[in-house]
Order: structure tokens, then sequence, then C-alpha cells
């Protein structure tokens, strides 16, 4: 955190940025931070654009070692060879190097794609989730991050609209009986919904 007496953005030039560091200058807490960087589909947009902003400003840089400590896990593998030199070795290794994020590459909710290749921050995916839309890859994490919930509304005050994960918007929910609505005619005063419906 920098002092009242410094610039801000000073605390950059001191250290690295943690995250602690652009919550204190953005004024949010430490979590509500952390879910703008890491999943920014769970703040509102403009807080999100907030924490972005002041990341960007003081240089925060998301480091895997740290996500892996915080974890208690990391997604590395060990490769141990007698002889790096040997050509045999050579080719295990490179192998071992290309992506794997632990899901099926070139599959849902993926952000390698199917030559193996980690996809760029911002890149569209799909996190398997039908109450979101315009999923990105968060190019920090090398996941694939739920955008904002789709307009459910059917337009029918009669239904509860809703969303289910696995299927998206649904319209049919419990019909509102006794709700007042109108059903455009302007000769009916006393509508209702009925089964679904508006109705004199």
């Amino acid at each position: 955190m920098s002092s009242p007496d410094e610039p801000k953005g000073a605390v950059a030039r001191r250290r690295a940025v943690t995250l602690h560091d652009v919550a204190d200058e953005a004024g949010v807490a430490v979590s509500t931070a952390s879910r703008a960087l890491a999943n920014p589909g769970r703040v509102s947009p403009a807080t999100r654009e907030h924490v972005q902003s002041v990341a960007r400003g003081l240089g925060y840089r998301s480091t895997r070692a740290a996500t892996a400590l915080e974890a208690g896990r990391t997604p590395m593998l060990a490769v141990l060879v007698a002889d790096i030199t040997n050509p045999h070795n050579f080719g295990l290794i490179r192998g071992a190097e290309t992506c794997d994020d632990g899901a099926a590459n070139g599959t849902l909710p993926s952000c390698c794609s199917a030559a193996c290749q980690i996809k760029e921050s911002g890149a569209p995916c799909d996190d398997g989730n039908a109450c979101t839309t315009a999923d990105t890859c968060n190019g920090t994490t090398d996941t694939c991050v739920g955008g904002a919930p789709p307009n459910c509304d059917d337009g029918n005050s009669c239904t509860a609209d809703s969303c289910n994960p696995a299927t998206g918007c649904v319209n049919d929910g419990p019909a509102r009986n006794g709700f007042a609505c109108n059903d455009n005619n302007a000769c009916t005063q006393t509508d209702t919904c009925q089964s679904g419906s508006c109705e004199c």
C-alpha cells in the first residue's frame, strides 16, 4: 500500500505489485479485485473495468507460482532425464512442453486449441454454462471465463423467466396466476395472468 504522500503507482517502482496493492488503489476488497481479474463475470462491468484499469496502471502481473501457492497445487510436470543432450531425450522434452490446461484440448471449456496452443487472452471460448454469453479466455489462468448472463425475458409478464445452466433460457416457468397484466386491448381493464397467458 502506498503512503498518503506518495503518488499513485509509486508502489510499482518499489517492489512487485501484489493483488493487495491493486485492491488498495482501487478501493475494493482483495476478494473483489481477485474476481475482477481472474473471473470477471462475477463482478459488475463497472467494477471490473475500474479494477482492471488500476491493475494495468500499477503494472500488476499475476504469476502462476503465486496462484499455485495459494491453491496448493500446480499444473506443472517435472521431467527428469539423465542427459539432456541425448537426442532421444530432446524429443521427449519437446513433447512435454506443449500445453495442457487440464481439459481435453479443443473441447469446451478448454482455452487450448485442438493443436494444443493456448489461446490469447480475450479469445472467444465456451465455459459450458448456457447462462453466460460472450465467454473469453483469461490469459492469466488459461481458463474460459463466463461473460454476462443472457436476457431471458420473453416479454410475457405471466411467466417466470429463468436460466438453466445446462439448457439456457427457460420461459415456461410457473404461471403467475392472479397477477395483473395488460393484454393490449383497450376494452378490457381487469386483465390477470391465467395459466401463463394474460386474459380479461
